[in-house]
């Protein structure tokens, strides 16, 4: 069964993950530009992109991605994961946009929504789900755990690392 994990944000990430380990990554990230804005994409076998927006982005990152079971997407409970109405506003759409793009591209599909401090508890095993803390221990473990694909840049490490932990709650809450 192959499970997708996405960290939606205008910076995001999906990871394809297997019984066997992960089998393909992709990242996106926005960069302002004159003119307007682009998002930057890169997957695991090192193709990249400038997307227009964020939904092309995610569908790009999709397109190449292996036959899924299910995709688990991250999302906020509200007040927490964002200072500002305007930032939680931004998570919510781009949690959004991950999931219309998953029932677009692959029908069928069923998308479970999971909130982060769950994920984190179930799949990190830590008693505190602090964001920072978190993070680190994800990376700390996709790069301890005989990560076989390429290392995704730096700008994406974080987000391919929350993304992989997310496929493998998806993974646990589907069954083998």
């Amino acid at each position: 069964m192959n499970a997708l994990g996405i960290d939606p944000g205008q910076a995001g990430a999906m990871v394809v993950e297997g019984h066997d380990g992960p089998y393909y990554w992709a990242a996106w990230s926005m960069l302002r530009r004159k003119g307007g804005n682009v998002w930057r994409c890169v997957d695991s076998s090192r193709v990249a992109s400038e997307q227009p927006t964020m939904t092309h982005a995610v569908k790009w990152a999709i397109q190449s991605a292996p036959p899924l079971r299910v995709a688990a997407v991250e999302t906020w409970a509200t007040g927490s994961g964002a200072k500002t109405a305007a930032a939680r506003d931004g998570m919510v759409r781009a949690g959004g946009v991950a999931q219309a793009v998953v029932e677009l591209h692959r029908p069928g599909v069923p998308v479970l929504w999971v909130q982060a401090p769950t994920w984190r508890r179930d799949v990190l095993r830590l008693r505190s789900t602090a964001r920072e803390a978190a993070e680190r221990v994800a990376v700390e473990r996709m790069l301890g755990e005989g990560w076989t694909l390429t290392q995704p840049p730096a700008w994406a490490t974080v987000h391919v690392a929350e993304a992989r932990r997310l496929a493998l709650w998806g993974m646990r809450q589907n069954g083998p």
